[in-house]
């Protein structure tokens, strides 16, 4: 990702838990806090919290616990994953249930196809 010009980033919703995430789960990354949801858009993504006791989901978390987490905050909102240029979004992947996770092989692709340097 970076030969190809890109840098990670993370856009948080909330200040709950965000100095830990960004100490322990994603440095050296910088970690942005979005308080007014300029970057969430005008309607939140949630889903309900019966969602959550899916077997699909229960699944996702069993395999993915791992990836840590404190269970605090809103864990309702549904996340996503964009590559974007200067000029364009060239790859977007929202959530559709808890822990759906974005094709990385299409990210790496669309990256590859917009070099940026």
């Amino acid at each position: 990702m970076k030969a190809s010009g890109y840098s990670l980033c993370a856009v948080l919703h909330e200040e709950l838990g965000w100095e830990e995430f960004e100490s322990t789960v994603f440095p050296p990354h910088p970690v942005y806090l979005d308080l007014e949801n300029r970057f969430y858009g005008p309607e939140l993504r949630r889903e309900g919290l019966h969602k959550l006791l899916s077997p699909t989901v229960l699944m996702r978390a069993f395999s993915s616990r791992s990836a840590g987490g404190n269970f605090k905050g809103d864990g309702l909102l549904m996340g996503s994953v964009f590559a974007i240029t200067p000029t364009e979004v060239i790859f977007e992947h929202r959530e559709k249930t808890f822990g759906d996770e974005a094709n990385r092989t299409e990210l790496m692709e669309a990256i590859s196809k917009h070099k940026l340097h």
